[in-house]
């Protein structure tokens, strides 16, 4: 299955993908999101993540520590990143060229986001051209997917 298959495997990818981000939190951190969704639109993957902080990091946000958390944070997703783009690549089908991440404490969130090679077939070259849809020219737009 890959994006340029079919418009309709976007909600099974982004479901998928929401799947395997939390799966790949949850090995990494011993703790989970509560709830994910996953946003495809052209080259753009987005992850929202809620509910993942652990009890250590919630204490140390308390005590004013959000540059302990935070660097944590940064540090972690530095070394996961590279499974988190393997398996976006194999879900889309396309190549991630950049990966983002950002971490806020109240509320208690996350966002993985991938920004994914230009899909030639998507006819606008991922250039921005304003067309709206998902790059199938079927006006089908963003897809959300919500693993609760």
């Amino acid at each position: 299955m890959t994006l340029a298959d079919s418009s309709t495997l976007s909600g099974p990818i982004a479901s998928e993908i929401s799947n395997t981000v939390v799966r790949l939190v949850r090995e990494h951190w011993g703790k989970g999101p509560t709830q994910a969704k996953t946003l495809l639109h052209d080259d753009v993957v987005v992850t929202v993540l809620k509910g993942g902080f652990t009890h250590a990091e919630k204490t140390l946000y308390k005590a004013g520590r959000a540059d302990v958390v935070e660097d944590g944070r940064r540090a972690m997703q530095s070394v996961f990143e590279r499974e988190m783009r393997v398996a976006v690549e194999r879900l889309t089908g396309r190549r991630v060229i950049a990966f983002l991440s950002a971490n806020h404490h109240d509320p208690d969130a996350s966002v993985e986001v991938f920004l994914l090679e230009p899909d030639p077939a998507a006819g606008n070259g991922g250039n921005g051209s304003g067309n709206t849809g998902n790059g199938h020219g079927d006006g089908h737009g963003p897809v959300a997917v919500d693993v609760s």
